[in-house]
């Protein structure tokens, strides 16, 4: 019985190895892009106390930096949150897109700021999308919906070119 166990689970491992299904590397992407979001998550937060207006439009792709005027979208964005930022929990939802032949073509990533609390007492919540990879057009890359909402979740300010 054991040994019949033991062929089972190495069948298993060869039958993953050789589907380019690797359980491990997946688990190892996913991590490196939870810190990746956390890591933009908190320059958000930063550039947005500091109303660092330049800081904020590097973040976005740039094709959104060369066709869009993020300056005052940003500036907007910015102006309609009250406050500095003192608090928010982070969500991470992982990421969507499209696969092809085993490897992402087109991968962007959700991520949530929630319960965000300012020093003057409001409360907010940001919704952040970006393309972690766009394989048809890398200058895409980047953030590209950037939305702020009240605490009653309704939308007060959005950035969105896709």
């Amino acid at each position: 019985m054991k040994k019949a166990l033991t062929w089972y689970i190495l069948s298993v491992l060869v039958l993953l190895g050789l589907t380019a299904c690797n359980p491990i590397n997946d688990v190892k992407a996913d991590i490196a892009n939870e810190r990746h979001a956390k890591k933009l998550s908190k320059k958000i937060v930063e550039y947005i106390n500091d109303d660092d207006v330049n800081g904020m439009k590097k973040l976005f792709s740039e094709y959104y930096q060369s066709n869009f005027e993020l300056e005052e979208e940003i500036k907007y964005f910015f102006d309609s949150i009250d406050g500095k930022i003192l608090s928010y929990e982070f969500k991470y939802y992982g990421e969507d897109g499209s696969v092809r032949d085993g490897k992402w073509t087109k991968q962007s990533s959700i991520i949530r700021l929630e319960n965000i609390k300012t020093d003057l007492g409001k409360e907010y919540n940001i919704s952040i999308s970006e393309y972690l990879k766009y394989e048809d057009d890398k200058s895409k890359e980047g953030i590209y919906d950037l939305e702020v909402r009240n605490a009653d979740r309704k939308r007060i300010a959005s950035i969105y070119h896709d």
